[in-house]
């Protein structure tokens, strides 16, 4: 009998402990499949939210899909990432289309700081103009002030 004739409750229960590459290959095959796997693929994230989960939001940002942003945060991610949900940590390069996605889905702050008080706006000014530009469009406060009591024009001066 053919894996899609197969009633969904059989078909979950096989996928159950599948690694991430079957996960993929079952995606590609069939919509229904696809359909039926996302909340399974989903939790599946749960496992290791430092790193599939980190990993699973920082591509979801990157490709634009808020929807998938607010799933994984409303299945709890951001309280299992150890580190916090700093826009940073999330996704490391600052891409414009990755900051407006996790900024329109009021999950994340503009201005949220990390360990040593940086903000997103603080780290983008070293070396990501692109950055900086769509974090003050998103209104990043400018004066914040880092443990080092340095503020993000003070980092981007001491750049080329």
């Amino acid at each position: 009998m053919a894996l899609l004739y197969l009633p969904n409750e059989i078909i979950l229960q096989v996928i159950e402990d599948l690694e991430l590459f079957d996960y993929y290959s079952l995606l590609k095959c069939n919509r229904r499949l696809a359909n039926l796997l996302t909340p399974t693929l989903l939790k599946y994230t749960l496992r290791d939210p430092n790193t599939r989960g980190k990993r699973a939001l920082h591509l979801a940002a990157e490709r634009g899909n808020i929807g998938s942003v607010k799933a994984l945060v409303d299945l709890g991610l951001l309280s299992l990432i150890t580190r916090g949900h700093h826009l940073s940590y999330i996704c490391p390069n600052l891409t414009p289309i990755a900051i407006n996605t996790l900024l329109s889905s009021d999950y994340f702050s503009v201005n949220a700081v990390d360990a040593l008080r940086q903000t997103p706006l603080f780290i983008a000014a070293r070396d990501n103009p692109m950055a900086v530009k769509c974090l003050l469009g998103h209104n990043a406060y400018i004066n914040a002030v880092t443990k080092a009591l340095e503020t993000p024009l003070m980092r981007a001066s001491q750049c080329d």
